[in-house]
C-alpha cells in the first residue's frame, strides 16, 4: 500500500519535478519528516492547482523554519535603506532652506555647515544604521533652530527688520536714479546718492544679522533707508531745485513768523511804500509789508486798504533786529553744489544809524557781514564808460568830478561784492551779496542777528534770493527790482512792475492806487498806480499832530522833493525813451533823472483826461499824450525826449516841477517801459 501511494505520487508529480526533488534530497542533509495524513475537504476545488507548494522535509530537503540570520539580515538592510533615503530627502531641501536666511548671515552659515556635514555622512557607504539615523536627527534640529533662530530675532529686532525690509526695495531703483543724473547741475545728487548706495550695499551685504561682528545699528539703518527712499519720491523735485538754483535762483520773501522779537507793535496803518529815502526817526514796529489802497465807497478822496492783499506784492522790510535773542532766520532747500551766493536789498532807516549784521548758517558760527564805503559792486564793470575797476569814493572825497563817480558807481549799481558791501544809506536800496561755504545738501538754515556788545543797528533788510553760481546776478536783480526784459536774446527794452518791484518814497502820502473803472474795464483786472508824487496835499489829510489809530504822518516830504525811486537794469548803454501808463483829470508833468551821467533828466507833461475814471499811455517815442517836451540837462531842451542809461542796474528818480508857478504833483503812474533808442532812430533825429 505504501509503495502504491509513493507510484502514484511521483506519477502526479511528473518526471521534471522528481529529478529536482532528488536533487535536492540529495543536497539536504535534514531529517526527514513524514507527511501528515491527508484530511478529506468538505469543499474541493472544481480545479486543482497545477503547482501546488512542495512540502516541507521528506524528499525536498526544505526547511521547515527558514526565519534566521538571513532574515534579520535583509531586515537590517532595509531600514539603512530607509535611513538613507530619509536623510537624503532632507538634503534635498538645502537650497530652499538656506535661501530663508540670506539676511541673516550667522544663522545661514551654521545652517549650510549642518547640511555640509550630513551630506559628508550620506556619502559614507560603510555608515551605519545609528549615523545616518544621528546625521539626519542632528540636520533636522539644525533646520528647526534656524527657523527658531530667525524668528526670535525678528521678534526682538522688529524696527531693524522692517527698516532693513524697505532697504532692500529701495535700493531697486539705483539704475533709474542714477542714469538720470548725468547733467552737470545735478552731481551733487548723484554723488550723494552713489555715497548712500554704497552704504546701502554694505548693510545688505553684512545682512540683518552678521557672520560676525554685531547687527547693524537701526537709527543708521534707518538713515541710509529714509535718504534712497525720500530720492525714490522726491528725485524730481531735486532735480528741479538744482536747475533753479544752477540756471536762476532760489527766492525766500520776508515772512513776519520767522522774526523773534519783542517788539509787537504793527506798521504805521496809513503806510503804503513802507521803504522810504528819507529818515524814519520815531519807529516802534520791526517788520512792514507793501499795501495797496482803493477808494472808500462813496468818498472817492478817501482811502482805505484792501481787505485781501493777496499776493499783490511780496516787498517787506524788516527794520530792526534790536533787543536781546532778536533774530531773523529762514530755511531753504539745496540740492546744488555745497557752495552759494546769498543775495538781498537792505538800506539804513536813517542816515545817523551805526550798522552791523551778522549771519549764521546752521550750525557754524556767526560771521559778520563788513560794510564798507569802498565795495566794488559786480555790475559796476559792465556800467563804466571807464576802466570797469572804478571803486566808489570815500564820504569826504567831495571833488566835483569824485562826486559825480560817486553818484554813478551807486546809481549805475547799487549791488555790493560777496566779500565787502557797500555801506547802506537811506536813498538807496543795495543788494548784499554773501558766499555760502558748506552748505549742506538738503535743508540749510540761516539766521541774522546783530552782533553783541556793539552799540549798532541792523539796516533794513528785503527778501532773500539763492542761487549756486554768481553767474545769475542780473536775474536776481530783475527780480528784486521787477525789471521784465522784452527777450532774452539781444534785448532793447525793460519794464518796471512799480508794485512788484523794490523801491524808495519821500513821503508817507505816496501810494499804490488800485484802479479799475477805465470805460468799463473788467474790475478783475485792475492797474495798479502810484499816486501822490511831487505836490503839496496829504493822502487822507493825514498832518503831524494826527497820531491815533497807529497813524504816523512821517517822513513829511512836499512839492519836487517828494520822490519815487527805482530801478532800472538796463541791458545797453544808450538812450532809452519812456513809456508809461497814468491817471491825471489836467496835464501835469513827470521829470525822469538819473545820476549815472551828470544832469540826466527828460521832463514832459502828460495830457489831462478831464476826468479821474480815464486811463492813458504817454509814450515819449512818438509823443503819444505828451503835450511838451522838458530839459534834459541845463535848461537845454531835450530834442530826444529820451534818457540815458548804461549798462546795469540804474537809479532813477521821479518826481514833478512847477507848472505856472504851482505844482499840482504828477500824474498817477502805472509800470514803466524803458526802449532803447535804436541806431536808425538816432540818425533820422539828427
Amino acid at each position: 500500500m505504501k509503495r502504491k501511494n509513493i507510484l502514484k505520487f511521483v506519477s502526479l508529480l511528473g518526471i521534471d519535478s522528481f529529478v529536482m526533488l532528488a536533487a535536492a534530497s540529495c543536497t539536504s542533509a535534514t531529517t526527514p519528516t513524514p507527511n501528515p495524513e491527508p484530511k478529506p475537504n468538505p469543499n474541493p476545488e472544481p480545479k486543482p492547482d497545477p503547482m501546488p507548494n512542495p512540502p516541507s522535509g521528506g524528499m525536498n530537503g526544505g526547511n521547515a523554519n527558514p526565519g534566521g540570520g538571513q532574515g534579520m539580515m535583509d531586515s537590517a538592510a532595509q531600514e539603512l535603506t530607509a535611513a538613507r533615503t530619509a536623510l537624503t530627502s532632507l538634503l534635498a531641501s538645502k537650497n530652499a532652506n538656506v535661501e530663508m536666511y540670506s539676511d541673516y548671515a550667522k544663522i545661514k552659515n551654521d545652517l549650510t555647515a549642518a547640511y555640509t556635514t550630513a551630506l559628508t555622512a550620506s556619502q559614507n557607504q560603510a555608515g551605519t544604521l545609528e549615523q545616518v539615523k544621528n546625521a539626519t536627527s542632528t540636520l533636522q534640529t539644525a533646520i528647526d533652530k534656524a527657523a527658531s533662530d530667525k524668528n526670535d530675532f525678528n521678534n526682538q529686532n522688529a524696527d531693524l527688520v522692517s527698516a532693513y525690509t524697505s532697504l532692500k526695495d529701495a535700493v531697486k531703483s539705483e539704475t533709474t536714479n542714477l542714469e538720470g543724473l548725468s547733467h552737470a547741475n545735478y552731481i551733487a545728487i548723484k554723488d550723494n546718492l552713489t555715497t548712500y548706495y554704497g552704504k546701502a550695499k554694505n548693510i545688505l551685504t553684512a545682512t540683518l544679522y552678521p557672520a560676525s561682528g554685531e547687527i547693524p545699528k537701526v537709527d543708521a539703518v534707518k538713515v541710509v533707508n529714509n535718504f534712497i527712499t525720500n530720492a525714490n519720491s522726491n528725485i524730481e523735485q531735486w532735480k528741479n531745485n538744482a536747475n533753479m538754483l544752477s540756471d536762476s535762483f532760489l527766492k525766500k520773501t520776508l515772512d513776519k513768523q520767522q522774526l523773534t522779537s519783542n517788539a509787537e507793535l504793527q506798521q504805521p496803518a496809513n503806510y503804503s511804500f513802507v521803504g522810504y529815502s528819507k529818515d524814519i526817526t520815531d519807529r516802534k514796529y520791526n517788520f512792514a509789508k507793501r499795501i495797496v489802497w482803493k477808494p472808500q465807497e462813496g468818498r472817492s478822496s478817501t482811502y482805505v486798504p484792501l481787505e485781501n492783499q493777496g499776493d499783490l506784492t511780496d516787498v517787506s522790510w524788516i527794520y530792526s533786529l534790536a533787543g536781546n535773542e532778536t533774530k531773523y532766520s529762514f530755511t531753504f532747500a539745496n540740492y546744488g553744489t555745497t557752495t552759494g551766493y546769498l543775495y538781498f536789498p537792505y538800506k539804513s532807516v536813517k542816515s545817523s544809524d551805526n550798522v552791523a549784521l551778522q549771519y549764521k548758517l546752521n550750525d557754524a558760527s556767526p560771521v559778520s557781514i563788513d560794510f564798507n564805503n569802498s565795495a566794488i559792486s559786480p555790475s559796476q564793470e559792465s556800467a563804466s564808460d571807464a576802466d570797469g575797476s572804478e571803486m566808489a569814493t570815500t564820504a569826504d572825497d567831495s571833488s566835483p568830478e569824485s562826486q559825480v563817480k560817486a553818484e554813478r558807481a551807486s546809481s549805475t549799481s547799487d549791488a555790493s561784492t560777496s566779500a565787502v558791501n557797500s555801506a547802506p544809506s537811506v536813498d538807496k536800496i543795495k543788494v548784499a551779496k554773501i558766499i555760502l561755504s558748506e552748505l549742506k545738501f538738503g535743508q540749510n538754515t540761516i539766521e541774522f542777528s546783530v552782533p553783541t556788545g556793539q552799540d549798532k543797528v541792523a539796516p533794513m533788510i528785503g527778501n532773500m534770493y539763492i542761487s549756486s553760481t554768481d553767474k545769475n546776478d542780473n536775474l536776481v536783480y530783475n527780480d528784486i527790482f521787477s525789471n521784465t526784459l522784452d527777450k532774452q536774446d539781444e534785448p532793447t527794452s525793460v519794464t518796471v512792475n512799480l508794485l512788484k518791484g523794490y523801491s524808495l518814497a519821500a513821503d508817507h502820502s505816496t501810494y499804490f492806487y488800485q484802479f479799475s473803472s477805465s470805460n468799463g474795464m473788467n474790475e478783475n483786472n485792475p492797474t495798479y498806480l502810484v499816486g501822490f508824487i511831487g505836490g503839496r496835499g496829504n493822502r487822507n489829510n493825514l498832518n503831524s499832530s494826527v497820531t491815533a489809530d497807529n497813524k504816523v504822518a512821517s517822513p513829511s516830504i512836499q512839492t519836487s522833493n517828494r520822490t519815487l525811486t527805482i530801478y532800472v537794469n538796463a541791458p545797453k548803454d544808450g538812450q532809452y525813451y519812456i513809456k508809461g501808463s497814468y491817471l491825471t483829470s489836467d496835464n501835469r508833468n513827470l521829470k525822469f533823472t538819473t545820476t549815472a551821467t551828470a544832469n540826466n533828466s527828460i521832463t514832459f507833461t502828460v495830457k489831462g483826461k478831464s476826468n479821474w475814471n480815464t486811463l492813458g499811455t504817454f509814450n515819449t517815442a512818438d509823443n503819444d499824450d505828451v503835450e511838451t517836451s522838458g530839459s534834459s540837462s541845463s535848461d537845454q531842451t531835450n530834442e530826444l525826449k529820451t534818457i540815458k542809461l548804461n549798462k546795469g542796474l540804474n537809479k532813477v528818480v521821479i518826481t514833478s516841477v512847477m507848472m505856472d508857478n504851482k505844482n499840482p504833483g504828477a500824474p498817477y503812474i502805472g509800470n514803466l517801459t524803458f526802449t532803447l533808442m535804436s541806431p536808425t532812430m538816432m540818425e533820422a533825429k539828427k
